[in-house]
């Protein structure tokens, strides 16, 4: 519940914005409850899978990294991943400890289930390696640590990019709002003619609803990149059986057409050894 106190700092913020904006008490304290609400419900699960997500995957950068720089001083597996355990805290600290009565090799390959990552994958496929040949374990993983390296640089700048968004798209719309607060106070006589009419209630409700599912959407967009590039994998998944089952199909018919034409031919053959 990290995000239950900013959730409520920024429903009660755009109540009040709201009863400025039209001095009307029920608004502001609907746009407060509706603010909260889509916080919680619609905003808190994707950030807590965003943060989950990106911790992992540094988590991960950290452990292989500290696996196999350990693994190369000191040829042991299990001072190996004693010393990736250092400065683990959270799940992280909690799964490696429930590993602790597995064998060396066996803690290493328990943690992918934790991190789900493509690249612990080939860390463990590296570690397998080099247990069956033997080797430098600094060299058999360097093209690893170069990726690991290149991801984790990419991931710190798209967070670093998507808060700088973030920041830029909420000054943008609290200076629509300002701008709407300010016909209040500075356009006193205008303002009194209009407020309480249906068209400016419902201008103001709409206009605080519009910033809630812009910034709802820009949230999705930043933290859930990864549903639309799944939908087009299993899309393309979906293609490419379409086509190996088409083609399989294709294979069939030719092979019964081989068998008919090599019937039809054993056949002459039999009438014309009987003529």
């Amino acid at each position: 519940m990290k995000f239950l106190i900013p959730f409520f700092i920024i429903s009660v913020i755009a109540g009040l914005l709201a009863y400025f904006s039209s001095e009307q008490l029920l608004l502001g304290l609907a746009i407060g409850i509706f603010y909260f609400g889509g916080s919680f419900f619609l905003l808190r699960p994707v950030l807590e899978n965003y943060f989950d997500r990106s911790k992992r995957q540094h988590e991960c950068y950290r452990f292989v990294h500290a696996y196999v720089i350990s693994l190369s001083a000191n040829a042991s597996l299990e001072k190996a991943f004693f010393a990736s355990q250092e400065g683990a805290e959270g799940k992280l600290l909690n799964t490696m400890e429930s590993a602790s009565t597995m064998d060396p090799l066996e803690k290493a390959k328990f943690m992918a289930g934790y991190f789900q990552s493509d690249l612990y994958d080939m860390f463990l496929s590296v570690l397998d390696l080099y247990l069956n040949q033997g080797g430098d374990i600094l060299k058999l993983s360097g093209n690893l640590l170069e990726e690991l390296n290149r991801v984790e640089s990419i991931q710190r700048e798209k967070e670093k990019t998507a808060a700088r968004n973030m920041v830029q798209n909420i000054l943008l719309w609290l200076l629509s709002t300002a701008i709407l607060v300010f016909l209040r106070f500075g356009l006193g006589a205008f303002f009194d003619s209009v407020r309480n009419t249906p068209i400016y209630l419902g201008s103001v409700g709409l206009f605080f609803l519009l910033m809630a599912f812009s910034l709802l959407a820009f949230a999705y967009t930043v933290a859930e990149p990864k549903r639309a590039s799944s939908k087009k994998k299993e899309k393309k998944k979906k293609r490419k059986k379409k086509k190996e089952k088409e083609s399989d199909q294709d294979v069939a018919l030719l092979e019964e057409a081989d068998r008919e034409f090599e019937t039809e031919e054993n056949h002459d053959s039999a009438m014309e050894e009987i003529g």
